[in-house]
């Protein structure tokens, strides 16, 4: 069990779980293949968000891609996970899973379920998870959380990653490529206090309507600074299309960018100081009615005259990051 403390909009400081589940360690112990795998039932977590953050390294500093785009770490399900070994080597690495169409922060209003796979492929074998060379499948498939009564849509993630990480985990590199059907909403667009009203809310509710695909690729890395590894440089970066039928004239299509250097201090404590930043990265451009009609009718009945200056302004953070870890 893993207690999740956060902050409601109404400003105070909510509890909730965030891993509750029951692990069987080891039900396949007489096989030499088989025999380091676990099954877990509960609240647990999808096949790619917790094995990739365990690759980058960095996940209390930002989010790893599909996880900063729609997918949760944790949903409610069952699973299985665990190497594949051979003469004392992992080879394959294997989860998958049937799990509720929604997060462990929301309520689940359907009546479907989602089904979610990773396998990740060691050519020449390793003998420390997620170092050597690795190529990474992901694939989610379910519907929309909506009630049973309501038309549900198809959604579809998928994600595939190569990597290499030296054995020490002191050098690593990754490339990844991104795919979705109805993957990302204005809800990931706008977290926090997005427009409720207007028309940044009319465009980017248009723009995510109906049956959407989405693209996108990945680079993220660290690299250690010196002999012992106490100092590191990481830094990940994103380019993302909510709509691919709308390349080029999407306003929302962006770039995200990280950073930074990291310091551990012991095994406990590690210190990180970073910059971030999204850019929408199309130059300012106006639509006309004829496009707005293109995009929506009703968006271009509403707004005859057209729009001006649609493309968001970008956001830029400079962070100092502690990891506390006992």
């Amino acid at each position: 069990m893993t207690p999740n403390i956060y902050r409601a909009s109404s400003g105070n400081r909510n509890y909730q779980m965030k891993y509750a589940y029951i692990q069987f360690n080891h039900p396949f112990k007489g096989s030499k293949a088989f025999g380091k795998d676990v099954i877990r039932i509960g609240q647990t977590m999808d096949p790619l968000v917790d094995w990739e953050e365990g690759l980058y390294q960095y996940r209390w500093v930002n989010l790893t891609p599909w996880n900063y785009l729609s997918l949760s770490s944790t949903y409610v399900g069952a699973e299985m996970n665990g190497p594949i070994m051979h003469k004392g080597k992992e080879f394959l690495d294997y989860q998958f899973g049937v799990f509720n169409d929604t997060s462990f922060h929301h309520i689940e209003n359907s009546d479907t379920k989602a089904f979610m796979e990773r396998l990740t492929f060691y050519p020449t074998g390793t003998k420390a998870d997620r170092t050597g060379f690795g190529i990474t499948e992901f694939n989610s498939s379910g519907y929309n959380n909506k009630l049973p009564s309501t038309s549900s849509d198809f959604t579809d993630t998928f994600a595939l990653i190569g990597f290499y990480q030296s054995h020490d985990k002191k050098y690593e590199v990754a490339g990844e490529y991104d795919y979705g059907q109805n993957a990302f909403s204005t809800g990931n667009l706008f977290s926090g206090v997005g427009p409720s009203s207007g028309p940044v809310k009319d465009l980017s509710s248009a723009v995510l309507s109906g049956t959407t695909h989405q693209k996108g690729f990945d680079f993220f890395g660290h690299a250690a600074l010196d002999h012992s590894g106490k100092f590191k440089l990481f830094g990940m970066f994103e380019n993302f299309q909510p709509n691919t039928s709308l390349a080029g004239t999407n306003p929302y299509d962006f770039n995200r960018t990280v950073g930074g250097i990291a310091w551990t201090y012991n095994k406990y404590l590690t210190f990180a100081f970073d910059d971030q930043n999204l850019t929408y990265y199309h130059k300012q451009f106006d639509l006309s009615q004829s496009q707005l009609n293109a995009i929506s009718s009703s968006l271009g009945s509403n707004y005859p005259a057209g729009m001006t200056n649609v493309v968001p302004g970008g956001t830029n953070g400079i962070f100092m990051n502690m990891q506390f870890s006992y």
